[in-house]
């Protein structure tokens, strides 16, 4: 077995060491697209780092991003490569790897089939729009979009009534889940993050087995009811267990790049206020604010911004894997 990547073996590329054990932490999480561009300003394409504990090398571009999405030859790792993920998000899609990632990819996809989105959108267009009234006319709009999604994970993901106890919980422990990951102290110490986030954990695994029997009886048009469906109907090698950590993982992995997303899409629209005009004209001709299934394929001044959003500012700022074998690029 090929011994652990030191200082030593990265030599040769440029870059910094940051504080100790810290490394560039910090500086990431205050300013992630600002350390991002210093780096690349004075270093390059490829840059040495560290990053609580780990040796990092990062690179930057569109053909880095497309050797790693596209490599072909199981050298790059998603599994070990999202630590950050390691005990909040354990046997989630992206901390499987290769077929097996497939495999439980394929009874994912049953989740999300056209008309199960038909269905999810159904809920949502009543919940967003009750939500929406609620906010106040000067507001965080990361921040209530944030708290917007994870409202909406107990009703269109487990189908649970809104303003109930037990979506309150889930709720609870859906953010406590999200904040968790880029916690720089990831021990049980009582009152931080990362005890939040396992005591999360153990109460969502515990209520969403309890869940699954009734599920699998009658059924129902949430997320979870399909995923219930779908692990049966297709006749996979899944236990309850692989149910419930992809159900967890996708709640955790879904909040933050979609909360990005709105964020910068709306601040794109408050520098751009004709823009606006334009969007709401849009909406409004299709019967909006909501719209049905099929009137979303007929907004195309909406995806322009939605796509150049996501062009101009990624919702996700990197991808990370580790290497399982020696890896030459460039």
């Amino acid at each position: 077995m090929r011994s652990p990547v030191t200082a030593a073996d990265l030599e040769h590329i440029p870059g910094e060491a940051g504080l100790p054990y810290l490394g560039c932490a910090v500086e990431f999480l205050r300013d992630t697209y600002g350390l991002c561009s210093r780096h690349q300003a004075q270093y390059g394409p490829i840059v040495r780092v560290k990053f609580l504990g780990e040796q990092v090398v990062a690179l930057y571009g569109l053909d880095a991003m497309k050797m790693v999405l596209e490599y072909r030859d199981q050298i790059l790792s998603s599994a070990a490569g999202w630590w950050l993920l390691r005990g909040i998000g354990d046997g989630g899609l992206s901390l499987r790897d290769f077929d097996e990632h497939r495999a439980h990819r394929n009874v994912i996809q049953e989740a999300f089939r056209s008309s199960a989105m038909a269905g999810y959108l159904t809920g949502l267009n009543l919940q967003v729009a009750g939500a929406v009234k609620e906010w106040p006319e000067t507001l965080d709009i990361h921040d209530a979009a944030k708290r917007l999604i994870l409202r909406l994970g107990a009703s269109t993901f487990l189908g649970l009534p809104l303003a109930s106890k037990e979506a309150e919980r889930f709720d609870a422990a859906f953010e406590a889940l999200v904040q968790a990951p880029f916690s720089l102290v990831r021990l049980p110490v009582p009152g931080l993050p990362w005890a939040r986030a396992m005591a999360a954990r153990k109460y969502l695994r515990a209520t969403l087995r309890t869940l699954i029997p009734a599920r699998r009886t009658a059924g129902g048009e949430d997320f979870f009811s399909r995923m219930v469906a779908a692990m049966d109907g297709l006749m996979t090698s899944w236990t309850e267990d692989d149910l419930i950590n992809h159900f967890i993982f996708l709640i955790l992995a879904a909040n933050n790049p979609t909360t990005s997303m709105l964020a910068a899409m709306a601040e794109a629209m408050a520098d751009h206020p004709e823009w606006q005009e334009r969007l709401r004209e849009e909406m409004l001709t299709l019967g909006g604010p909501s719209l049905s299934f099929e009137a979303l394929g007929q907004v195309p001044q909406t995806q322009w911004v939605l796509k150049e959003v996501l062009r101009l500012t990624a919702p996700l700022g990197f991808i990370l894997r580790r290497t399982t074998a020696p890896l030459e690029w460039m």
